[in-house]
C-alpha cells in the first residue's frame, strides 16, 4: 500500500541522520493529511435464476472501484513529525481531527508500505 501524505503550515527542518524527513508545525494551524487509496470494491449482485451481462459471449459483471480516503489532523506549533510510518503514528496519535481534508494539502510524499 502507497500512503499519501500533505501538510500546510509546516517546514523540513532537517532529517535523522541520513535518513527520514522530519517536519516542524509552523502555527497552530498546522495540519498533516493522510491519504489513503481505495480500500474495497462494490460488485454486481444477481438474483437467484438470472445471469450476468452477455458482451461477446464473455460474462461481465459490474463493479466498482471506491474513491480515495484523506484524514487529516491538526498540530500545534513546534510539534515535530518524521515522515516514516512509525513517525506518523507518534506525530499524529492523539491529535484532533481535522475537517480540512479536502483540498488544503501542501506539499506530496508518499510511503510505501509492506
Amino acid at each position: 500500500m502507497v500512503l499519501g501524505v500533505g501538510w500546510s503550515d509546516m517546514q523540513v527542518v532537517g532529517s535523522v541522520g541520513s535518513g527520514p524527513t522530519v517536519l516542524e508545525a509552523t502555527s497552530d494551524q498546522s495540519v498533516i493529511v493522510l491519504g489513503f487509496p481505495p480500500q474495497h470494491m462494490a460488485e454486481q449482485v444477481l438474483a437467484t435464476g438470472s445471469g450476468p451481462t452477455l458482451v461477446d459471449g464473455l460474462r461481465v459483471f459490474q463493479s466498482r472501484l471506491a474513491g480515495p480516503s484523506r484524514v487529516a489532523f491538526h498540530l500545534p506549533r513546534g510539534r515535530r513529525v518524521t515522515l516514516t510510518v512509525e513517525g506518523l503514528l507518534a506525530g499524529c496519535g492523539g491529535r484532533r481531527l481535522s475537517g480540512v481534508a479536502q483540498g488544503r494539502t501542501g506539499p506530496r510524499w508518499s510511503c510505501p508500505t509492506g
